[in-house]
């Protein structure tokens, strides 16, 4: 049942690939919201407390599904997820180093 389950996902996700192929995503406000949302919702991706944090399928299935409900890549997905990351730490550093008008 859940080897099925993945070739079906592996084949949604290689059709939307196609779909993708040929236009560049715009992230929007609410794109990127809806990816901040997805990601939040799926604790094995970010929460080391969470049994599953270590186990790479699982990782690799939270990312495809996120993927799948974006109707987008999961290379996509996971790199603007990675720059949003990114962004927010660089933030956090420079109003915790106090540097900037106060």
């Amino acid at each position: 049942m859940q080897k099925k389950l993945r070739v079906d996902l592996e084949q949604n996700l290689f059709e939307i690939k196609m779909e993708n192929l040929l236009s560049e995503f715009e992230w929007s406000r609410d794109s990127v919201t809806k990816l901040i949302e997805l990601f939040r919702d799926c604790p094995v991706l970010w929460d080391v407390t969470d049994p599953q944090y270590k186990i790479r399928h699982k990782k690799h299935d939270a990312w495809n599904g996120i993927a799948l409900a974006m109707k987008l890549e999961r290379s996509e997905v996971e790199k603007k997820m990675r720059c949003l990351i990114g962004q927010y730490q660089r933030n956090a550093k420079k109003a915790k180093s106090g540097s900037g008008a106060e």
